[in-house]
């Protein structure tokens, strides 16, 4: 007796194919995407330069903008289809604002570009100024004290020396305090045109790195304490004019009193100390 295989019951039908799962964007989600891309090659460049450590890096800067705004604004609109189920509206939606919000932040950057570079500019005119003024109020009293104590038996020469002085620690210190304060004001001033917080924050640090106030300050402080030192010695001079007098052949200043001589020493030997160190910092 034969064996058959079995008949297929009537009516039999193959299992229905899986059904194809909608992608995560909608075809629609390329022009937000494409806008992206067209202002960052418009716009992006400038702040490309601006960014870059160096003219060199400005290319990767732009390219690493491109691929990072397209990056994460997929993130979160993957995030959205998954938790959606696999919802192409959802995640569409969500790549396409984050899209936007990316472009009006690169053209929003390219519109405070120049805000941010005139402010730049006026904040390092104003420190060169100072800067300026106060190396040419030094280079005065250098000339002023070139022969050293020659010439102060004359107490006029004694004053002028002093005004000489003066001028120089005023503007010395107007330069300490601008340097001190440049961050602070840059700050202010890009504050007060509107420049966005990022952007700020971006030159800011820029600023900092190539204005090397660290170094700058030591110099001016290093000036201040010979002008003081070279101010008090003078001072006393002029305080104590009937108790010295000036021999022109030593250059020497002679005192009655041992007293006095001592303490015009002590102040000589700060000038000494302060012109060391001062030596040291240009060296």
């Amino acid at each position: 007796m034969s064996q058959y295989p079995p008949c297929p019951p009537p009516f039999a039908s193959a299992a229905p194919p899986p059904l194809k799962q909608p992608s995560m964007l909608a075809w629609w989600a390329a022009f937000p995407a494409g806008a992206f891309l067209v202002c960052q090659v418009i716009f992006g460049w400038a702040n490309a330069k601006a960014g870059a450590t160096s003219p060199d890096y400005a290319i990767s800067y732009l390219v690493g903008g491109i691929i990072g705004g397209l990056l994460i604004s997929m993130l979160p609109a993957w995030v959205v289809y998954r938790i959606a189920g696999r919802s192409q509206l959802g995640g569409s939606i969500t790549f396409s604002v984050l899209m936007v919000l990316f472009t009006l932040t690169v053209i929003s950057q390219s519109l405070g570009a120049p805000q941010a570079k005139r402010v730049v500019k006026e904040v390092m005119d104003s420190l060169r100024a100072k800067e300026n003024l106060a190396y040419d109020d030094m280079q005065t009293s250098k000339a002023s004290f070139r022969n050293g104590l020659r010439g102060i038996e004359n107490q006029d020469e004694i004053d002028r020396r002093l005004a000489v002085l003066d001028r120089a620690i005023a503007s010395n210190n107007a330069m300490l305090d601008a340097g001190d304060g440049a961050h602070d004001t840059l700050s202010r001033r890009l504050g007060e045109s509107r420049v966005s917080g990022w952007q700020r924050d971006r030159v800011l640090a820029q600023f900092d790195k190539e204005y090397n106030w660290t170094a700058g300050r030591r110099v001016y402080t290093s000036n201040a304490d010979l002008f003081a030192a070279m101010r008090n010695c003078y001072l006393f001079l002029h305080q104590n004019e009937a108790d010295w007098t000036y021999d022109p052949q030593s250059n020497r200043v002679l005192f009655k009193s041992t007293g006095r001589l001592d303490e015009f020493h002590k102040l000589q030997q700060k000038i000494i100390d302060a012109s060391k160190e001062q030596s040291q910092i240009h060296s």
